[in-house]
C-alpha cells in the first residue's frame, strides 16, 4: 500500500505559516542553488517523515541537535503541532487520509 508523503507541500506551507520561519534567510536553508539543503532543511524533512511514516506527532518538547537552526530549535513545538495538523488534512475527495 503505497502512499506519497507531502513533504515539499508541507515544507512550503511550514515555511509561509509558522511565524518564526519566517525570519529564516535562504541561506539558512540552502547552500546553494541546485537547492541542496542545510542541516535544519533535512532536519524538517525527516520530522515530517518520522510523522507520517510512524503515524504519530513527533514528541512534545523535544530538543532539536545543536546543528539545527536557534530558530527551529526555539520553535520546536509550534513547528511539530503545524505539521501534524497538516498531514491530517491531506486527504483525497471521499475526506480519506493520503497520507495515513
Amino acid at each position: 500500500n503505497l502512499k506519497l508523503l507531502p513533504v515539499g507541500w508541507i515544507f512550503a506551507r511550514l515555511l509561509e505559516q509558522v511565524p518564526a520561519m519566517r525570519t529564516l534567510r535562504q541561506s539558512d536553508l540552502f547552500v546553494d542553488p541546485d537547492p541542496h539543503g542545510t542541516a535544519t532543511t533535512y532536519f524538517l524533512s525527516g520530522l515530517i517523515h518520522y510523522m507520517a511514516l510512524y503515524r504519530q506527532r513527533a514528541p512534545s518538547g523535544m530538543t532539536p541537535p545543536s546543528f539545527v537552526h536557534p530558530t527551529v530549535r526555539e520553535n520546536i513545538d509550534a513547528i511539530v503541532d503545524f505539521i501534524w495538523r497538516d498531514l491530517q488534512e491531506v486527504t483525497n475527495a471521499s475526506g480519506e487520509s493520503r497520507v495515513f
